[in-house]
Order: C-alpha cells, then sequence, then structure tokens
C-alpha cells in the first residue's frame, strides 16, 4: 500500500507555487527583524509523509498590505522523522510510514510594514488543503495566523509605527515532530527564545480549518484536551500546558493510533502589553503499541541540587538567581539503561534551546540570538559529543553581563532566561524524551531603597541626616549612598553629598541656603545598579516668639510641618518640643508634646537666654528630626505648678503620710506642708525637696487619734510659691471602735474620705485576727462598705482572740486610695460553742418515749441548754425541757421525751444554748423520730412502711428490719435496706409471713421495728460502743386476717375422705362470732353450727339428703377486725 501511494505521487506535478498540498499536520508564522528595520516572515509547514510531498515552490504569506512570498529552503526542510538504529521500526519518510514527518520552511525577503496595527493586532496567515485522517477531528481545512500588536514604550503616548520593526517574534528550536507510544509520558518543549527577552507565555489554542473557524473535535476531545484524557479512559493522565515553560504533557494508556491535532499560541508581552502572537500547530502520532519497546524508561533530564545549592528545583524546574559577572555552572545528566534486542545501550542524545544558546554550537559563547557572552553546554560524555550511552552528561556555562539586564524599557531591574535542556533516547519505533527547563534570573542589585528617616538641623545651619539601610545580598557589591537637595519638593535636585561605606548611616550635609527638601538611593552590582529613591523628607523651620513684651515668661512657637519618618497616626503625629536654659548649656530638656505645629510654654527660668527646637524621634533608626533653633530671653515671676495630692494615709507607725508627685519637674526645688491646725488654721509644718520619694511621712503626726487635714504647695528655684488656694486638701481617715462583750459584737465608724477626684466608691474594712496561741489570720477583707456608710459592727467575736481593724477608701476608677489608722481590740466574749449536734432520736418502746442524745461543747461558755419540740420542720418549737450544762465528761445530753404518741405522729427536736450573759449562744441540727406503720395484706404478706430517719450530718447508709411473734418478746432480724447513691428506702415487705402461717394456722399476729444506721458523719461521730449512730422507729404490730375456702361440690359416698363432707377450711383459726348453716333450693336449711370444726354430711334430719344444688352461709370474725359474711352454692353428688 506504501509503495502505491509513493507511486500516485510520483505521477503528480506540481503547476503554481501556491498548488494544493494534502495530509498538512502543523507548523508555524514568525517574524524578526532586520538591522535597517524591515521584516523577515518564515513559513514553517509539516506534512504526514502518507500524503504527496511538501511543495517546495514560493508560498504566499497573506499580510495586513497584501501577500508576503516565502522562497522553500532546502537546506532547512526535509524528513524530521524520530531516527533508531533498528531498521525494522525505523520511521522514515521516503517510505512513506505511519507517524512519518516532513518539514518545509519558507522565507521571505525583507519587507516594509507601515502603519500602527490596530488593537485586534495585524494577522499574517496561510492557508491550503487538506488535512491527513485524524483521529480526534474530521476537519479537512488547514489554516495557520500570527498575529502583531500595537506597542506602546513606556513614556511614550502614542503606539509605535511598524515602519521600523520593533519586534522579534519567538522562534523555535524544536521541532513538531512528536511521534510516542501508549503508556508513555508524552513530554514536549517548543524550546523557545525571544531574542527582545520578551515574557512569553503558553496557552491552549484553536487550530483552524480556515479563516476564524475553528475545528470541530470529535466527542471527547477539545481545544484544552486534544489528546486522550480521563474522558476517554479513567486510567489515562490529563493534558498539560506550563504556561512559563511551555512544556507539554499527556499519558494515553490505550489510545486509537493516529494522528491528533493541537494548537499552542505563544504570545509575548512587553512591559505587560500583548505585542503578538504565534499559533503554532502540534501534531502528535501515537503508535499502536506492537511497535513500541517493553519497559521503556525515560532518560530525565536532572540537576542535582545538593551539589548545585544555588539552584532551587520544582518538578522538572530548576531556578537560579544571579548577578551580572557571576558564574552560573552546573552539570545536567541524564541515564538510561535501557538495550535493544542485541544487548546494545540505547544512546541518549541532548538537544537545547534558548535565547542565550547558540543552537547551532552548543560549546560557543557567541552566535546566539541574545547578547554575548551566550551560556554553553558542553559535554563531558566521553565521546565528545552530545550523544552517549547509558549517561549522558552536559555542563551549562554562563557569565552574564550589565548586557544581559534590562534598564529601560518597563522599570525593571532584571530579566529572566529560560533554557530547555533536552534528552531524547532512541528506542524504537518512538524515543522517550526527558526535559528540563532552567531559568536563570540576572538581577542587576538591590532594587530596595535605603530609608531617609531623619533630619536634624544644626545650629550652624547644617542638616545631620539619618537613614536605615535595605536589606541586601551578603555577595552583592555595594558602591555608594547618593544624596540630593532641593529647596522645592519638585526639584531641580542637586547632589549634595556621596558615602561610599555601607555602614554609614548619617552623615552632616553643610548648609544649603534654601535646601530643605533631601532624598537618597543607592548604587549596588558591577552594573552600578542605582535602587529605588528613598521618600523625600523635609527640614522644619520654626519661629519663636516672647511673650508677654517686658517681661517675657511664655514662648509662643510655630513651624513647619514634617513629613519624613517618625511621625506615627497610630501615636498621633507627636511633635516634641525641646528646651535648652542656658542657651548653648547642652542641657537640653523635653517640655511637652503636641499634634499640631504650635506650641506655647510657660518658661520657668529667673532670667536666663533659652534655646528651644522641635524634635520627631524615629524609633526605628534612633535619631530624630530636629527644627531649626531659636532662642530669646525670659524672666520668672509665677509658679503655676499646683501639686495636687494623690492621697493621705496613715502608715503602720500611726503617721500621717501624704503622696503627691515630688518629681524635679522645670525649676520646681522643694514643696511645703501645710496642716491645719485646729487652733491656728493652716500652718507649714515641713518643707520637702523636689525629688523625695513618696509617700512623705510627718513626723508631727498624731493620726492614731484624730482626723488631719493637709495641702502642699510648690516653689521654684526663683522662690515663687504656687497658690495654695487653688489646691485641695485631703484628710486621713480617723478609725474608732465599741465593744459589746455580752453582746459579742464590735462596732466601728470612721470620718469621710471626700478628695479623690473621682469621689470614692467604696470603703474596705481590713481585719488582722490573732489566734490565742499566736497564730496571725490575714489581712482580709471583712467587708466592703458604700461611699455613704461610714460604720460596721462584727457580731462574731471568738474569745480571747485579738482583732486589728484598719479602714481603705477606695476611687476605683482612678485607682487612689487611702488607709486609716489601725485600731485593735481584745475579744473578751463568752465563748461560743464550736459545737451543739443531735445525734439520735430513738424509740424507747418499753417506756413509751422518744430518747434525744445532744452532743455538746465542753469549753463553750454556756449557762443552759432548751430542748425544743414542733409538729412542723419549720415550726413553731416550743421548749419542753431546759436542762444545765454538763460539769465534767462526757458532755453528752440525754433526755427522754415522754409527752410523745411516736406511733402516731411526727416529732421535730432542736436544741438552743444560752451563754454566760443569758443571751443566745447557738442552735443545733433538728432531727425527728421514724413513725413505723405495718399493714398486713390479703396475699399473707405484711407491708413495712415508715418515715425516713431526718437529721444526721452524714447520711443514712442503711434500715434494719427486726419482728417477733406477738406472743414472743424476743426479735429477731429480718432484713435491711441499704441506701445506694443517696436513695432512702422506707418500705419492706415481709414474704415469710405466708409459710409461718402455714406451719401454724393459728398465727398471724408480729410486731416490728426498724432501727437506721447512720454512714459517713463527718465529725466522725459513733456510740459508745465505737458504731455509727443509730435510732429506733415505735414499734408496730399486725394480725393476719383469717382465711375461708369452699369447695364447688362433695360426695357423701367418695372413696376419698376430704370429699365426704361439705364445710370451710380455715387459715388462721384465731376466729370469732363464728356461724355456718346449708339451706335447700326451697331455702329450707338442713344444716347450721357455731363450731368452725363442725361440717355437714349430706343428711337432713338423719336422711341423706337428695343430689342438687344447695346454698351456703358463712359468717366470721378476726380478733378486732370487723365481721365478714360469705354466701354460696354447691352441688350435693350422690
Amino acid at each position: 500500500m506504501k509503495n502505491l501511494k509513493w507511486l500516485v505521487v510520483a505521477v503528480i506535478t506540481l503547476f503554481s507555487t501556491n498548488s494544493k498540498a494534502s495530509h498538512l499536520l502543523g507548523g508555524e508564522i514568525y517574524w524578526e527583524c532586520t538591522t535597517n528595520g524591515q521584516y523577515i516572515f518564515t513559513l514553517v509547514l509539516y506534512r504526514d509523509c502518507t500524503g504527496i510531498s511538501i511543495p517546495t515552490g514560493t508560498q504566499n504569506v497573506q499580510g495586513p498590505f497584501g501577500n508576503i512570498p516565502c522562497t522553500y529552503i532546502p537546506a532547512l526542510s526535509g524528513d524530521v522523522s524520530p531516527d533508531c538504529p533498528s531498521s525494522a521500526f525505523d520511521i522514515n519518510c521516503s517510505s512513506g510510514d505511519d507517524g512519518g514527518i516532513e518539514k518545509g520552511v519558507y522565507r521571505s525577503s525583507p519587507v516594509s510594514l507601515n502603519g500602527v496595527p490596530p488593537a485586534a493586532g495585524w494577522v499574517f496567515s496561510w492557508t491550503q488543503c487538506c488535512r491527513p485522517s485524524l483521529v480526534n477531528t474530521n476537519a479537512s481545512g488547514y489554516f495557520l495566523r500570527s498575529k502583531m500588536y500595537p506597542y506602546t514604550p513606556p513614556g511614550a503616548t502614542q503606539p509605535l509605527n511598524a515602519s521600523t520593526c520593533f519586534d522579534n517574534s519567538p522562534v523555535f528550536a524544536q521541532d513538531a515532530n512528536a511521534v510516542t507510544c501508549p503508556n508513555y509520558l508524552f513530554e514536549f518543549n517548543h524550546l523557545p527564545s525571544d531574542k527582545d527577552i520578551d515574557s512569553l507565555v503558553f496557552d491552549w489554542g484553536q487550530p483552524w480549518d480556515a479563516s476564524n473557524s475553528n475545528i470541530a473535535y470529535s466527542s471527547g476531545y477539545s481545544n484544552i484536551a486534544p489528546f486522550p484524557d480521563g474522558t476517554e479512559n479513567a486510567s489515562n493522565g490529563p493534558n498539560t500546558l506550563d504556561p512559563q515553560s511551555g512544556e507539554l504533557t499527556a499519558l494515553a494508556n490505550n489510545p486509537v493510533e493516529g494522528w491528533y491535532a493541537s494548537c499552542v499560541v505563544i504570545r509575548e508581552y512587553r512591559c505587560n502589553q500583548l505585542i503578538g502572537e504565534v499559533y503554532r500547530d502540534v501534531p502528535v502520532y501515537y503508535l499502536n503499541g506492537t511497535r513500541c519497546p517493553t519497559n521503556n524508561s525515560t532518560p530525565a533530564a536532572e540537576i542535582d541540587t545538593s551539589i548545585y545549592t544555588d539552584v532551587v528545583r520544582t518538578g522538572n524546574v530548576y531556578r537560579i538567581r544571579t548577578y551580572p559577572q557571576d558564574t552560573v555552572q552546573f552539570r545536567v545528566v541524564a541515564r538510561d539503561l535501557d538495550q535493544f534486542a542485541n544487548g546494545s545501550f540505547q544512546q541518549i542524545c541532548m538537544k537545547a534551546g534558548g535565547l542565550q544558546l547558540n543552537s547551532n554550537n552548543y560549546a560557543s559563547s557567541t552566535g546566539c540570538n541574545g547578547a554575548a557572552p551566550c551560556a554553553t553546554l558542553t559535554s563531558f560524555n566521553s565521546t565528545g559529543t552530545y550523544c552517549s550511552v547509558i549517561q549522558n552528561t552536559v555542563e551549562f556555562y554562563w557569565i552574564p553581563d550589565c548586557v544581559h539586564l534590562n534598564f529601560g524599557g518597563c522599570g525593571s531591574a532584571s530579566n529572566t532566561y529560560y533554557f530547555t535542556v533536552r534528552m531524547e533516547d532512541d528506542g524504537c519505533a518512538a524515543p522517550k524524551v526527558g526535559l528540563a527547563t532552567i531559568i536563570v534570573e540576572v538581577i542587576a542589585g538591590e532594587p530596595n531603597p535605603p530609608g531617609l528617616r531623619c533630619s536634624d538641623v544644626q545650629k550652624d545651619g547644617s542638616v545631620r541626616l539619618g537613614w536605615s539601610q535595605p536589606v541586601m545580598d551578603s555577595i552583592l557589591e555595594f558602591n555608594y549612598w547618593r544624596i540630593y537637595g532641593s529647596s522645592s519638593p519638585n526639584g531641580p535636585w542637586t547632589v549634595v553629598d556621596s558615602i561610599p561605606h555601607f555602614d554609614t548611616l548619617s552623615t552632616l550635609v553643610p548648609s544649603q541656603g534654601a535646601t530643605s527638601y533631601f532624598y537618597m538611593e543607592m548604587s549596588t552590582g558591577p552594573c552600578d545598579f542605582i535602587s529605588l529613591p528613598s521618600d523625600t523628607i523635609n527640614t522644619m523651620t520654626m519661629s519663636l516668639t516672647a511673650v508677654p513684651t517686658g517681661s517675657p515668661e511664655y514662648a509662643q512657637l510655630s513651624w513647619t510641618p514634617y513629613n519624613g519618618g517618625g511621625l506615627n497616626p497610630f501615636r498621633g503625629n507627636i511633635y516634641e518640643v525641646w528646651v535648652e536654659a542656658p542657651e548653648s548649656s547642652g542641657n537640653w530638656q523635653k517640655v511637652g508634646e503636641t499634634t499640631t505645629t504650635s506650641f506655647i510654654d510657660t518658661v520657668s527660668v529667673c532670667d536666663l537666654t533659652v534655646a528651644y527646637q522641635i524634635r520627631v524621634p524615629d524609633t526605628v533608626v534612633g535619631c530624630y528630626s530636629g527644627s531649626t533653633q531659636d532662642t530669646s530671653r525670659f524672666l520668672d515671676r509665677t509658679n503655676n505648678e499646683n501639686p495636687e495630692i494623690g492621697s493621705v494615709s496613715v502608715s503602720i507607725n500611726n503617721k500621717a503620710e501624704i503622696d503627691f508627685d515630688a518629681s524635679q519637674k522645670k525649676d520646681i526645688v522643694s514643696f511645703y506642708l501645710f496642716y491645719n491646725d485646729p487652733l491656728n488654721g493652716w500652718v507649714i509644718v515641713d518643707t520637702i525637696p523636689a525629688g523625695t520619694a513618696m509617700p512623705y511621712e510627718w513626723a508631727g503626726s498624731q493620726a492614731d487619734s484624730r482626723s488631719e487635714q493637709f495641702k502642699v504647695v510648690s516653689v521654684d528655684s526663683c522662690g515663687n510659691q504656687s497658690d495654695d488656694l487653688a489646691v485641695t486638701p485631703h484628710n486621713t481617715v480617723f478609725l474608732r471602735n465599741y465593744i459589746n462583750k455580752c453582746e459579742g459584737f464590735s462596732r466601728i465608724s470612721w470620718n469621710a474620705y471626700k478628695e479623690f477626684p473621682g469621689g470614692v466608691h467604696q470603703y474596705r474594712v481590713w481585719t488582722l485576727v490573732t489566734e490565742p496561741d499566736g497564730t496571725i489570720i490575714g489581712p482580709t477583707v471583712l467587708f466592703t462598705a458604700s461611699p455613704d456608710d461610714t460604720t460596721y459592727r462584727q457580731n462574731v467575736l471568738q474569745k480571747d482572740f485579738q482583732y486589728c481593724y484598719t479602714i481603705e477608701a477606695m476611687d476605683t476608677i482612678n485607682g487612689y486610695s487611702s488607709i486609716s489608722n489601725t485600731v485593735c481590740i481584745q475579744a473578751e466574749v463568752p465563748r461560743q460553742s464550736d459545737q451543739l449536734y443531735i445525734s439520735s432520736v430513738s424509740n424507747d418502746f418499753t417506756r413509751k418515749s422518744l430518747d434525744i442524745d445532744v452532743y455538746i461543747d465542753g469549753k463553750a461558755d454556756v449557762r443552759s441548754f432548751q430542748i425544743q419540740r414542733a409538729p412542723e420542720y419549720f415550726g413553731p418549737y416550743r421548749t419542753i425541757a431546759t436542762i444545765g450544762k454538763p460539769t465534767a465528761p462526757p458532755y453528752i445530753i440525754t433526755f427522754q421525751d415522754f409527752g410523745v404518741q411516736a406511733d402516731k405522729f411526727d416529732y421535730f427536736y432542736r436544741v438552743t444554748a444560752t451563754d454566760s450573759c443569758g443571751g443566745y449562744d447557738t442552735i443545733s441540727n433538728i432531727s425527728r423520730n421514724m413513725r413505723l406503720n405495718v399493714k398486713g395484706e390479703p396475699d399473707l404478706t405484711n407491708r413495712l412502711t415508715w418515715t425516713s430517719y431526718q437529721g444526721w450530718g452524714g447520711y443514712v447508709e442503711k434500715y434494719e428490719i427486726y419482728r417477733r411473734d406477738e406472743g414472743d418478746f424476743n426479735y429477731v432480724k429480718v432484713g435491711e435496706n441499704v441506701n445506694v447513691n443517696g436513695g432512702d428506702d422506707t418500705t419492706y415487705t415481709d414474704y415469710e409471713i405466708a409459710d409461718l402461717v402455714a406451719a401454724d394456722p393459728d398465727a398471724g399476729a408480729y410486731c416490728y421495728y426498724v432501727k437506721a444506721i447512720e454512714g459517713g458523719n463527718p465529725q466522725g461521730i459513733i456510740d459508745n460502743f465505737g458504731n455509727p449512730m443509730n435510732a429506733f422507729s415505735n414499734e408496730a404490730c399486725s394480725q393476719q386476717e383469717a382465711r375461708v375456702f369452699l369447695a364447688t361440690a362433695f360426695r357423701p359416698g367418695s372413696g376419698v375422705a376430704e370429699n365426704t363432707t361439705f364445710g370451710p377450711s380455715m387459715r388462721l383459726n384465731d376466729i370469732e362470732n363464728y356461724q355456718f348453716y346449708i339451706m335447700n333450693r326451697w331455702g329450707t336449711k338442713v344444716f347450721e353450727t357455731n363450731d368452725p370444726q363442725v361440717r355437714w354430711d349430706g343428711t337432713d334430719a338423719g336422711n341423706a339428703a337428695p343430689q342438687g344444688v344447695y346454698i351456703y352461709f358463712i359468717k366470721y370474725a378476726t380478733p378486732g377486725k370487723a365481721p365478714v359474711e360469705e354466701r354460696g352454692n354447691f352441688t350435693l353428688i350422690r
């Protein structure tokens, strides 16, 4: 079939330069500038070798002004199919092999273009028919195009005229000859370069089959997914295109063999303007798997970043930043251990592209499309060539120079250069390719400017400037700082200083007349790269006016605003006011701050010439900006420094101590302390030097016996005293105490403190307690009183304890406080009970009383105890007995209450104590008796219910149940209720009664009591036998009621003795009022008895009664219960 195709080709004659050609696959149109500003256009075509040959005649590229003829160049054209050493698998265009590709190159003579491209761009195109059969489209037409856009250089107002060529489009060192296999990671790079170093951006384009006509893709394919992906097979990889490097990848596991059409648009940008687009149609042929090697590995091109540490790797992209005249050097290595069937290793060949590479001689430092010196790739293979088996190693070497910087086009001081190294094996029939993208960014120097921060005007008019260093690469060479000055913020500017040392961060610029604006730059690197300019700062000009005339005491200052570092809007843009007194003394002091550009200062000198300056400190650099300086002579005849007392307190020595600002500010040298004497009024009692530590204690104070009032005035160096009427007097808080020994309380009172700025918000009562053994507790806050409350009563005092009281008046808003004198008392009061505890309320059912046991405090000063009782928990309680305090241990009171009916009512008890003064001491806990009730149930059980025991400090751990026969006096424990998780089970059912009655039909009367046992007593209280406390309920008895059972029939002649007579079967035979009789159906009584043991034998008056139904009547009563009557019928059977 291939021979037939070529036979057809052989007889076709081309009659014109634009003859139709079939099987067109790909290509591109690009242009280059000539030295005289014209353009040379190049048309590249690729065709499927199963079709007719590439046309060799002139091809016309359609441009905006007509056709551009392009001549065929045989030297650049021909078979570009992949090579492999196996003739059986090698793809040859001459043989018409599937996957074979032929390239045709056509180039124009220099042409001129005139005018400005429109915003939509000039289109350069070429079209012919036809495409071959493609897997991903049925399109037949073929249309190539490129676009040229207008360009406006920075600073210009109009786009450039294309009459002088202003742009070289990108060119590509890699042919569009992509043949790959199933399960191969297909990697392809165009190896692009742009002579103008424009930024290239790669994107998927739309292939056209005619002007403005996108091809129609088959289902599952599109212009952004032109190759098999997950849409066709979930195991396929995605189609990817790196927008920066242009690297294209795809992975197809089981593709349909054949050609796939795709298009990549390469856009070039200059100064953020799109200036050109080249649409490159890139065909890809997927071979059948039978034509591909098995397990062929990729000769990945790699740089060992552990050796070349300046190189940063991301995937197969390697980045390095460098400065001009620095050496960029590293090795790129690819390995491939794949072998052919004969045992020979596959050969790895390198191909590379980039603006700074000579594509015809990689080892040459000249001849590249970019500026010399060019980068080189030198073979380190034993063959000395760029092909090698097993491992292919090449060394990248480049020393970029200043010419490689882009100084002016777009304000950038660096350029980025892209290189692509392509390692390809010769696997048959499709090679595998490994790509490495190398990005070298050539940096001119440090662009960040110095931080010019401070401008301090000296007395002679010179200006000291201060700045900060930018962060800079340690290997970058510093050249100099350069400072510019001007009288206007808009210039013109002149150089006023140049400093060659990087660590010099300030300089003194001699007076430049009207120069008051400055900025600076930094030069770095071998290319004298100038950084961005710093911020412009100005100097401040200040004027001083002394007022009033003749006897000036005030300095009126105004100044021009400052625009440099140090002013911070978050701090309010603060200007500091500094004064030097006397002038030229060097004694500068800050006297104020302001956010405006004016200030009035009260001058605190007696008769001196002083100087002023406005300053703005810069905490970042550690310098300040200072205004011009101005001077004047001032006289001080007043003192307006009125010291305000913060608080007046009483010290631990019971002396008044005064707290105020006594610092040495302005010219204040001392302070007078005034005391309001009750007899002589306000008198000076002390002179306090400025700078004295606060608070100040007045040695003549008697603050432990009176409230004392004070005020403070200042005295300046000229002897001027501040106005004593302008200050607020403050008084001490004087504390007094009264103790009532019998009632056991202490009452304290104090005078109010009224002088805090925000007033008194509260008074704190502090107490320090000393126990009889010397243990000290506190100090603690005993009470917090309101601002209007100046008394306090402590109601609980412990005998022989010492209580010391102190009052603290507080202004909680402003943080002021005043402490009073301290008053101590000895609490000679009755000792209160620490313990008064009812440990048990228990039934004594032999005496029919409730026994109350009470634990008391033997050390308490108690005269008597009152036993009180109430029917409810909350009372009312009535005293039923008064008992004196035991005189010796054990300190336990036992009381028997006979005036109770414990089986019918609940009783609540408490105990109160009367102290030795006859007053109330304390009160005990409240305890309640247990009341038990027992009821006999019809199912021959006894159900017990009782009220829970109440009053223990612990809890009821369990209830024990005891029982006796009514005729017996000995109780036996029959059960217990254990309380769990705080429960309180107060019921019990005695199921043994049925068995007891069955064993003794005369039984049925039983008595019970319940015993409560305490658990978890917090004081560890136990009874005299070391057991937990307990309490007994009342005794309660129950009589089971009699039960009667009768048959429904009987037969006097039965062989069973029990069935020969009729009568009741009795349970609990202890009954009374018994009556039993039987009547026939006519109402005639045939039998009657009052003896429970007598039964009817079936006779009437001695004769056998006839068979039939009879009626019975029975009446009986359980002792102490109401009588029970029952009626029914039964059958007599003969």
